[in-house]
């Protein structure tokens, strides 16, 4: 073979291998946690896409979006799935990142991931066997508040990383663990942050703290479309973003769910176990991994001399958080509070001698995200083990377990409520076919044993005995034991308490005969009468502000009740709304009354104005409905 015939052959290997591996880029120094990683040239770089590199711009939601949806093209270790819509319309999205032979049989990997939280069908023994070969599974949910906005920065380069690169660490983590990313919780939150910044900032940033782009005007960036905290909603569900995510994470359900944040630009950054009081319902060996992984990431740390903070400040009380609701759902919840949030901008003067910068937050994050990936694929054995063993010894406690007793009896809407928090929440609800005895039942006003007394047939019936059941303790006990009083903010929540339902709970584990309730409807509300006189609607029911809502929109005149009163032996609050046949359109009526019934509730006929006790229906104590005119004035 000639001389000339073997160069160009070395050169024709060179240049194939060169198309399927690149060296790192101007910025990936700092994103290069390994050391060395190679990386995929087919696999797009975000620069390549977003058209800056991590940390020279706040990056756009469509831009991020763009992004992860051709990494998954790209490539094979990479799903992207969208998972709802916000109030404004944007997209909620998921990417699903592990090996290609996992993301083969991912729907395997979660159904033995379901069996081990199923203590029933799957013993201790055979949850050893699922542990020995199964993949961890991990959840980093960034950016739920829109004005902490680094973690979507970051989001993309852990995405990218573990996409692209192609060294023996990366492998084993993907071989590993199957890693679920949310890459911005709060769209509407953050890209509301984003236009601001992007209009108050000059061709450079001015990192003086007193320059007008560190000074976010309101509403800011920290809520959704409605101004509600995404972050206080994880448990109760009230807004779309959070509707749509549990039935996913609930699909997932991953033994690590981590809570990407910012807070003061000059606070050392967060990370590991909290501050108490931790709720007495999370198991002790919970809080002992929270230290496992605190300890590890600060190593991390140290190694880079970088400045951070643990063990303080931030609770584990309220079950409502990101990163405590998924604790009660048997994964390892940490928080990671970046420096920053919406008054760094592009870069901010902290002190004389430090300047933060966003490449600063993305690449913390960053480090973050890829250490509890580390400790997670190195521990994964123990972590599956841990997490079968939290559903095992909620399913079966070693101390007797509370009984909670729901009335049938309550308002449908409030029962709809509760039905559509259980649900959701994975947490059994049973109902018994008979009157149930009360007697040696708490009641929830003073806590009193009470004597006598049954709840009627169909009531419900939730026992803390079940592999939901610290959930169910955490939402329904009377009062939480409280072992600090020092909080972060939220401190009462009781459910039954909260929406004031007709409720009792015992001390211990109750036997009796109950079903399964698999399903529940909520009732339509009922049409009660036969008079023509007035229509009555109780103010006493929990959809009431909707109804006036509805009357308003109907344009019905009406009265308010001035006080409580009777007629035709039926009582009424005051408030009730009371609305007069004659002055109002009868087609417009039937429309009231179906769309009164749809929402459960109940609407009353009466045959006359005269009442049985208290002001006659058509008197000066009950005033007219006068619908407000509403202005909001903003700055």
């Amino acid at each position: 073979m000639h001389s000339w015939f073997r160069v160009m052959l070395v050169l024709v290997c060179l240049s194939l291998s060169a198309a399927t591996v690149q060296s790192a880029g101007p910025r990936d120094p700092i994103f290069d946690y390994f050391g060395g990683l190679e990386f995929d040239a087919s696999v797009p770089t975000p620069r390549s896409v977003i058209g800056h590199e991590i940390g020279d711009h706040f990056t756009r939601q469509a831009s991020i979006l763009e992004y992860l949806r051709r990494l998954a093209e790209a490539s094979p270790r990479v799903e992207f799935h969208e998972y709802g819509r916000t109030h404004q319309r944007r997209v909620l999205s998921y990417l699903v990142i592990s090996s290609p032979a996992n993301l083969a049989r991912l729907d395997e990997i979660l159904a033995r991931n379901r069996a081990l939280a199923d203590p029933v069908a799957t013993d201790s023994d055979a949850a050893a066997r699922i542990a020995r070969d199964q993949p961890a599974v991990v959840w980093f949910s960034y950016n739920v508040h829109g004005n902490e906005p680094s973690p979507s920065e970051a989001a993309m380069q852990v995405a990218y990383t573990l996409a692209a690169a192609s060294n023996r660490e990366v492998m084993d983590i993907l071989d590993s663990i199957v890693l679920v990313i949310d890459p911005m919780v709060n769209p509407d939150g953050r890209e509301r942050y984003v236009n601001f910044i992007d209009n108050a900032t000059g061709s450079s940033p001015d990192a003086n703290p007193d320059a007008s782009e560190h000074d976010e005007p309101w509403p800011g960036g920290r809520s959704n479309h409605y101004l509600f905290d995404l972050n206080r909603d994880w448990l109760w569900l009230v807004q779309p973003e959070s509707q749509a995510r549990i039935s996913v994470y609930r699909r997932f359900l991953p033994q690590l769910h981590i809570d990407f944040h910012e807070q003061g630009y000059d606070s050392p950054y967060f990370f590991g176990a909290g501050d108490a009081p931790y709720n007495a319902n999370i198991p002790r060996e919970t809080i002992e991994w929270l230290d496992i992984y605190g300890r590890d990431n600060a190593a991390v740390f140290d190694a880079r001399g970088l400045l951070y903070s643990t063990r303080e400040r931030f609770d584990y009380l309220y079950p409502g958080y990101g990163k405590v609701l998924p604790v009660y759902h048997g994964a390892i919840g940490l928080l990671c509070e970046q420096a920053g949030h919406s008054r760094a901008g592009l870069a901010i003067d902290v002190d004389d001698t430090y300047t933060l910068t966003l490449l600063d937050r993305a690449h913390h994050h960053f480090l973050t995200s890829m250490s509890y990936l580390e400790t997670t694929q190195r521990m994964r054995t123990q972590q599956l083990e841990r997490f079968a063993r939290f559903f095992r010894e909620s399913a079966a406690p070693e101390h007797d377990a509370p009984v909670y007793v729901i009335s049938s009896d309550n308002d449908p809407a409030l029962l709809d409520k509760l039905w559509t928090i259980c649900a959701a929440q994975g947490i059994a609800v049973e109902w018994k076919n008979a009157a149930l005895p009360l007697k040696g039942l708490h009641e929830y006003g003073r806590g009193e044993a009470l004597e006598a007394g049954e709840a009627p047939t169909g009531s419900w019936v939730i026992r803390s005995a079940q592999p939901m059941g610290r959930l169910v303790n955490a939402i329904m006990e009377r009062a939480t034991y409280v072992e600090e009083r020092d909080t972060y903010d939220m401190t009462s929540w009781s459910l039954p308490v909260m929406f004031g339902l007709d409720a009792w709970y015992s001390a211990g584990e109750l036997r009796m005969a109950t079903e399964l309730l698999k399903g529940w409807v909520m009732p339509r509300g009922e049409l009660r009468g036969t008079g023509d006189v007035a229509l009555i609607v109780d103010a006493a029911q929990h959809r009431f502000p909707a109804v006036m809502g509805l009357a308003s929109e109907l344009g019905l005149s009406a009265r308010l009740a001035g006080e409580d009163f009777a007629i035709e032996e039926r009582d009424f609050e005051v408030s009730s709304l009371i609305v007069h046949t004659g002055r109002n359109d009868a087609a417009v009526l039937e429309r009231f009354v179906e769309g009164c019934r749809a929402m459960g509730v109940t609407v009353d006929r009466v045959g006359t104005g005269l009442s049985d006790r208290g002001p006659v229906l058509g008197a000066d104590a009950n005033p007219a409905v006068t619908l407000p005119r509403v202005a909001l004035l903003r700055g």
